[in-house]
C-alpha cells in the first residue's frame, strides 16, 4: 500500500480492462499472439485534479477529450499516474512508453526528480501547455504563485521530448526552451457537442424563443473571462448596427454578480 497499491485504483483497473479489450478486438480472436510493433503505446498521464472525480476545464479540453476519441484510444492505452507512486516505481510496474504532463501538474519541488527519473528510465515525456504560465501578469498572479513556479515550468519544457501548445504565438514563445513544439489547436469535441440531445435535457427558453432566421452564437467560458468577452463585444455591436440577424449567448464568461452592461448578449445559466 506504500507503493503500487496507492496507484491500483478503480481508474487503473478500468485502464487495464480497456487495454485487454483493445488487444482482443484488434486480434480478431481471443488472445492472439501480438506481432512486433502491433501493441498500443502505453502512455502515462499526469494531470492536476482538484478532486479525484473532477478535472479542470483545460484538462478536459486539452487532454481528456482527446484521450477518449476513438482514433486515439484505439492506438494507445492511457494510465493516469500518481506522481509520488511513479517516482517510487523502481520495479517499473507501469511499463510505460511515454508520459504526458499537463501544465503545472507537477509540484515545483518534484520537477527535478521527475526529469531525472525519466532520464534514467529512458522514458520520453511530452509537456502540454495551453497558456503562457511563465509570464502571467502580476495583477493576475495571486500571491505570486506562477512567478515562483516559472523556472520549474521552463525546466519541464526544456527537458521534454516534445511540447504541445494551443496557438502559434505560444509556440514561438516555447521555442526558446524546446525546438520540438507542435500546435494542437483547441477544437470542439464532436461527442458532447454534436450528439442528439437527451429527451430529458431542457433547452433554455431563450434559445427556443429566438427567431429561426437568427444566427445563434454560443460563447462558453468561466467567470474569469471578462476581458475575453470585452474583446469580441465591438464585433457583435457592429454586426447588430449593420443589421445582421445575430445573437450571442453566453455561458459563464464573467461573474453573474458583476454589475456590467450585458444588453449585447443573452446569459444562459
Amino acid at each position: 500500500q506504500r507503493s503500487y497499491g496507492r496507484q491500483n485504483s478503480t481508474v487503473t483497473m478500468a485502464a487495464k480492462y480497456q487495454e485487454l479489450y483493445q488487444q482482443v478486438l484488434a486480434a480478431d480472436r481471443s488472445f492472439k499472439q501480438e506481432q512486433p510493433g502491433q501493441r498500443n503505446l502505453k502512455l502515462g498521464v499526469l494531470i492536476k485534479r482538484p478532486h479525484p472525480d473532477h478535472a479542470y476545464p483545460s484538462t478536459h479540453i486539452r487532454v481528456l477529450e482527446w484521450l477518449k476519441h476513438p482514433d486515439i484510444s484505439k492506438r494507445l492505452n492511457a494510465q493516469f499516474l500518481n506522481i509520488d507512486v511513479f517516482l517510487q516505481d523502481e520495479h517499473r510496474v507501469f511499463e510505460l512508453d511515454a508520459i504526458l504532463i499537463q501544465r503545472n501538474a507537477i509540484e515545483p519541488h518534484l520537477v527535478r526528480s521527475l526529469v531525472e527519473t525519466c532520464r534514467q528510465r529512458n522514458l520520453p515525456y511530452v509537456f502540454e501547455l495551453d497558456d503562457d504560465l511563465m509570464n502571467v501578469p502580476a495583477e493576475k498572479d495571486l500571491n505570486g504563485f506562477y512567478a515562483r513556479n516559472a523556472s520549474s515550468l521552463e525546466a519541464l519544457a526544456t527537458e521534454a521530448a516534445a511540447v504541445t501548445v494551443s496557438t502559434e504565438s505560444l509556440a514561438e514563445k516555447l521555442k526558446q526552451f524546446n525546438q520540438n513544439v507542435t500546435i494542437v489547436p483547441n477544437v470542439l469535441s464532436e461527442f458532447p457537442w454534436f450528439a442528439p440531445l437527451n429527451k430529458s435535457v431542457e433547452v433554455p427558453e431563450l434559445i427556443l424563443e429566438a427567431p429561426a432566421h437568427l444566427l445563434k452564437v454560443l460563447y462558453m467560458g468561466n467567470p474569469t473571462h471578462t476581458e475575453d468577452l470585452a474583446m469580441i463585444r465591438p464585433v457583435f455591436e457592429r454586426l447588430r448596427k449593420e443589421g445582421h440577424p445575430v445573437q450571442l449567448f453566453v455561458i459563464g464568461g464573467e461573474p453573474e454578480t458583476q454589475e456590467s452592461d450585458t444588453n449585447w448578449y443573452q446569459r444562459l445559466v
